[in-house]
């Protein structure tokens, strides 16, 4: 409330400026992150990884199934599981990069999901600071409608001094530029609600990510 001076139009319009402004940077780096954010690549990855494993024809190995005899050796048909090895021998660095791509994609999604974990804890703490102006604000309009101002009134009626009433009409219009600014301020605080719950929204798509990486890299390649 010190930082409101009702004798300088200045401080009013600058009152919770700096809160908003760490708000607005903190909104910037969101905005970019999802304008930057191409998930498509990973995804493609991953379809590339699954069509090189379905390739390999994992379905014809049936555990505990003996080989047929007349079919190895008469007609010399190959036992599905060197049938296999033969496949999996032939995509093998194929299969092998695509881990690399996907472990490179994997490393970028987590230290995004970090960095918006800052990023969300960053704007509560511009939040509480917001809420700080917003609640000194609005005590200093209860302030100015229930003593400055009737006070400058009263003085005004009493002296019919013209200045007297050039300093009620000047400490009006400071009071409704200030009352413009705890809208605003309010604005902002409705926004930054709104933005919380988006950063959560993008983080949980990194970590879905990162999840289908690790499932495909740590469990369908050595199954």
């Amino acid at each position: 409330m010190t930082k409101i001076d009702i004798q300088d139009t200045q401080s009013i319009i600058a009152f919770g400026v700096e809160a908003q402004r760490e708000l607005t940077a903190s909104a910037d780096q969101m905005i970019q992150r999802v304008r930057n954010k191409d998930v498509g690549p990973v995804g493609d990855t991953l379809s590339d990884l699954m069509l090189q494993v379905r390739g390999l024809g994992v379905d014809e190995l049936r555990p505990g199934e003996k080989p047929n005899w007349f079919k190895s050796v008469i007609l010399r048909q190959v036992h599905p599981i060197a049938k296999f090895v033969q496949r999996y021998e032939s995509v093998q660095d194929q299969i092998d990069s695509l881990v690399v791509v996907l472990e490179s994609h994997k490393a970028q999604l987590l230290r995004d999901v970090g960095m918006l974990d800052k990023l969300y804890d960053a704007t509560v703490d511009y939040f509480h600071q917001l809420e700080l102006y917003i609640a000194a604000a609005s005590a200093k309009l209860r302030e100015m409608d229930e003593q400055v101002l009737p006070a400058l009134r009263a003085r005004a009626e009493e002296t019919r001094d013209m200045l007297d009433a050039q300093n009620l009409r000047d400490a009006t219009s400071r009071r409704d530029d200030l009352e413009r600014r705890l809208h605003d301020l309010r604005l902002t605080r409705q926004v930054t609600l709104q933005s919380l719950p988006q950063i959560r929204l993008i983080q949980d798509v990194d970590k879905s990510l990162v999840t289908k990486i690790q499932s495909s890299v740590l469990t369908t390649i050595p199954v």
